[in-house]
């Protein structure tokens, strides 16, 4: 989809997706994109917006009074939790991006696992072989 995009039109959708992680917002806005835009100054709409009076800072404060700050931060902080603080930690254990939401790896076909080589092995509970739970085992049976 966005390859018929622009560099610049990628780089202000990735901005905004940052954006909106930033803001812990579970989607993606026209605000983010506002926000994205204004945060590359050399870009000639954020000229405009700037030259208006509209600044990045002012926005972001804007969406985040219209929006709310995301993800209950503001009841977190008003009991000593600070975010950004927990997250640099679990950063700095597990590395950058430890807390981002996995990325889709596309579909799976039912059944299929890797078995450490490169060929797919296949499962046993695939195509119509089904699982039975019994009351007398904890495990599946058959």
């Amino acid at each position: 989809m966005f390859e018929r995009f622009t560099a610049a039109a990628r780089q202000v959708v990735v901005g905004a997706q940052e954006e909106a992680r930033g803001l812990r917002h579970g989607h993606v806005g026209t605000e983010h994109l506002l926000l994205a835009i204004l945060a590359g100054p050399d870009d000639p709409a954020a000229e405009v917006l700037i030259g208006m009076g509209l600044d990045h800072e002012a926005a972001r404060r804007a969406v985040v009074r219209l929006l709310g700050p995301g993800d209950d931060a503001e009841v977190l902080a008003s009991i000593g939790v600070d975010l950004d603080a927990v997250r640099a930690a679990v950063e700095s254990a597990f590395g950058a991006g430890a807390l981002d939401p996995p990325v889709d790896e596309g579909p799976r076909r039912r059944g299929w696992f890797r078995s450490g080589g490169s060929k797919p092995a296949r499962s046993p509970f695939g195509q119509g072989r089904r699982r039975r739970w019994s009351s007398r085992c904890a495990s599946p049976c058959g």
